[in-house]
């Protein structure tokens, strides 16, 4: 019988063995895990602040555009205001010249203004005389 017990007791300390392998790797493992769920904690984590950072660099762009946005209407309507104006007064000035015209027809042909009873060639003279004495006068 003492070779059964030997036989039985090995086989309890192989079998205690065996467990305390199986345990062992166990615990290698769940602390294997326990890293990996570590890091993909952190991952996480990070992908999370990432997130909330481009979240909020999309919210400052987004600002950034709308206030663009409003600037280019505040300018089409000026420039709208302004081309507005422009066309009422070249209508004003096209009237106001069509009404000149008529008046200058009959003076001047060429669109000249003199006085009335002076040549034009006197003025001339005139303005040639006054130009020299002022630079010999100085």
């Amino acid at each position: 019988m003492m070779e059964q017990e030997k036989i039985i007791e090995a086989k309890e300390e192989t079998a205690k063995a065996n467990v305390t392998a199986e345990v062992q790797k166990a615990e290698e493992e769940k602390a294997t895990q326990d890293e990996v769920n570590k890091t993909v904690a952190a991952e996480k984590q990070t992908a999370e602040q990432a997130q909330v950072s481009a979240e909020k660099a999309e919210a400052d762009l987004e600002k950034v555009v709308k206030a663009e946005e409003e600037e280019h209407d505040q300018a089409v309507k000026s420039y709208e205001e302004e081309s507005k104006e422009y066309e009422e007064t070249k209508k004003e000035l096209d009237k106001a010249e069509k009404n000149l015209r008529r008046y200058r027809k009959n003076i001047d042909g060429d669109g000249g203004v003199y006085r009335s009873g002076s040549s034009r060639v006197g003025s001339f003279i005139s303005v040639i005389s006054c130009f020299a004495a002022l630079t010999i006068g100085a």
